[in-house]
């Protein structure tokens, strides 16, 4: 009896604390460790609320693991996110010590300005125009055009709003005044634009389809690396409301939301409450992706609502705790995205799920230019494609292309020989695939190819530091499907080969069937579980 005093006020520090939303440093029996602030105390376990600041990494399943700013992982149950916090579930069993000493937990502020100059008259003609994707050229088109025109020496560069979706950049170059035209109505408009000879480059969220292809043929191959240029790696982020308690759904449930199967959150594990459906209109190339992946090609719930402006319709959701929409990964904004998985793994959209194109609902944005391209635009591609361009994909919150290191999350489910070499190993921000039904490399692991050679001879990695590991899908016997995910790691090796990078043959490795990051029942599935990943040894 002579405990109950001690008891007694231990739990009344942790219901002050609680009241005061103080920040405290946990430490783990693991040895793990990371800053929180206790929620609540409740069965056996400790509710620890901690901002998605705090959080770079999160992966979905039984438990949960989640890697926190310090490059600490926990494996644990997260009981939900609300209002940009985490509230994760760790057994008192599994807690060393609680330090009540360390300073609040943050809420940081975002700022969003921008400074639009006044713009010079016009005159003369177009360096060039580009249409097409809202996605691409809302923010990320201008961002780059800018980039370009100050690394060949323009000056005074502005750029101003003519209409609604269209925008004009300006700039002074060798004395003389020159414009670039930017239309942004959709990635179907350009290309229909390339068509009628009246743009020179067109965006698009989304791969050329194979009619739009055909029409475009006497301007050249289109899906050849010529004139096909993936300038970055996007994920189509399906996103809530802040306060909506949703923190995770399934393709299929997405599917019936937008369908209009189901109309109300408590049918998918929320709150009751009516569902309010937005979504991009017909000319998207977002809506394009979003109706292939998700809505395989169902018709759209009469009931929603439709935009040609992503950012409208994000600022939508922010303001409506039953609304739903999904877009780009930059117009997240004021929202909450939901992790997603498709009958696999549950995978949130972040930096390094969508730069493997691991998250479901990853795609590739493009830029698509002619046979006749003046060197100008062949210059500007070739400029967005550098290091340079790249580093302004970064800072427009799309994933870039340069080629970073990761340590991903140790979970149970990896199969003994991935998780040992993961272990032990750093992964290299970028899968090899392949063309459909084909063993070549497509155009992105080409232009890839180029760029992990440069990382790894800059790097000086010996041949026994690069290691090549080959997953394949699950149709046919495991044993050749374990045969062909070594091939399929060798073909990339004769690559590597041809542009002098050498890798001990045991580097060489097959993991088969075993691992796949997306569903092997649909065709998009199987082309993602047929991967080729990197990793190297520091």
């Amino acid at each position: 009896m002579k405990f109950l005093p001690i008891i007694a006020r231990v739990l009344l520090m942790f219901a002050l604390m609680i009241q005061a939303g103080m920040g405290e440093s946990i430490k783990l029996g693991n040895g793990a460790s990371f800053e929180a602030g206790v929620h609540s105390i409740e069965n056996g376990s400790h509710i620890f609320k901690i901002h998605k600041s705090q959080i770079l990494q999160v992966k979905y399943g039984t438990p949960d693991y989640v890697r926190f700013a310090n490059n600490t992982d926990v494996s644990t149950q997260i009981v939900k996110f609300v209002d940009n916090n985490y509230y994760l579930k760790i057994r008192n069993s599994d807690i060393k010590s609680i330090d009540s000493s360390a300073p609040s937990e943050s809420q940081p502020g975002t700022t969003d300005a921008k400074d639009t100059a006044a713009a010079p008259a016009a005159s003369g003609d177009y360096l060039f125009r580009i249409h097409g994707s809202n996605t691409i050229g809302a923010e990320l088109a201008p961002a780059l055009i800018k980039g370009y025109l100050a690394s060949i020496g323009a000056t005074n560069i502005t750029q101003s709003e003519k209409a609604k979706e269209e925008q004009e950049i300006y700039a002074i170059l060798d004395g003389k005044e020159i414009k670039i035209e930017v239309h942004a109505h959709g990635s179907s408009t350009g290309f229909k634009d390339i068509a009628k000879d009246s743009c020179d480059i067109a965006m698009a969220s989304r791969r050329i389809k194979s009619e739009e292809a055909q029409k475009l043929s006497a301007h050249g191959d289109m899906r050849s690396p010529q004139n096909e240029h993936i300038i970055a790696i996007d994920g189509v982020a399906v996103f809530v409301n802040k306060k909506n308690p949703i923190f995770r759904l399934t393709t299929n449930q997405i599917k019936d939301i937008y369908t209009g199967t189901v109309t109300d959150w408590s049918q998918v594990g929320g709150e009751k409450g009516a569902i309010k459906v937005l979504a991009r209109d017909e000319n998207s190339g977002t809506w394009d992706t979003f109706n292939t992946l998700i809505m395989n090609e169902l018709p759209l719930a009469q009931s929603a609502t439709r935009y040609e402006d992503n950012k409208k319709l994000s600022d939508d959701v922010s303001g409506d705790i039953n609304a739903i929409g999904f877009g780009g990964l930059p117009y997240i904004l004021d929202t909450k995205e939901l992790a997603i998985s498709d009958g696999e793994m549950t995978i949130k959209p972040d930096k390094f799920t969508v730069a493997t194109e691991d998250y479901p609902l990853a795609r590739r944005l493009y830029l698509y230019t002619t046979d006749a391209s003046s060197k100008v635009v062949k210059d500007f591609v070739e400029f967005v494609l550098s290091s340079k361009g790249q580093e302004i994909v970064d800072a427009t919150n799309f994933i870039d292309l340069n080629i970073k290191e990761f340590h991903p999350i140790i979970t149970d489910e990896m199969p003994t020989d991935y998780k040992n070499l993961a272990k032990e190993l750093t992964r290299l921000s970028t899968n090899f695939r392949f063309e459909p039904n084909s063993r070549n490399l497509d155009n992105k692991a080409l232009r890839d190819l180029e760029r992990v050679v440069k990382y790894l001879k800059e790097g000086s990695f010996p041949a026994q530091n690069i290691y090549l590991i080959g997953f394949a899908d699950n149709l046919g016997s495991a044993e050749k499907n374990l045969i062909l995910s070594k091939e399929r790691a060798k073909s990339v090796l004769y690559y590597f080969k041809s542009k002098g990078i050498l890798i001990t043959p045991d580097n060489i490795i097959g993991i088969g069937e075993d691992y796949p990051v997306a569903n092997n029942a649909d065709a998009n599935g199987r082309d993602k579980n047929r991967r080729v990943e990197i990793w190297v040894r520091k």
